[in-house]
């Protein structure tokens, strides 16, 4: 479904300058906001469709710096 959403915008982007004439720099331009647009899509469409994702990789990374920190003090004394 994500991948969907990205290849729409996409093809309706390329769809739109087809039908220009664009300069070498407008279309660069046209790429990027591309890009952008599209990882914007995915970090939201990602967020709302599995709200606990990304939190549980946030509280994976803190829970492993935690240990490291607990197992860096347990050996220093």
């Amino acid at each position: 479904m994500l991948w969907v959403v990205v290849v729409v915008v996409t093809a309706a982007v390329a769809e739109f300058c087809a039908e220009q004439t664009l300069t070498a720099a407008a279309a660069i331009i046209s790429v990027a906001v591309n890009i952008f647009v599209n990882f914007i899509l995915v970090v939201f469409l990602v967020c709302w469709l599995y709200p606990g994702r990304l939190e549980l990789i946030s509280s994976r990374s803190e829970t492993s710096a935690w240990k490291e920190f607990a197992q860096a003090e347990s050996g220093s004394h």
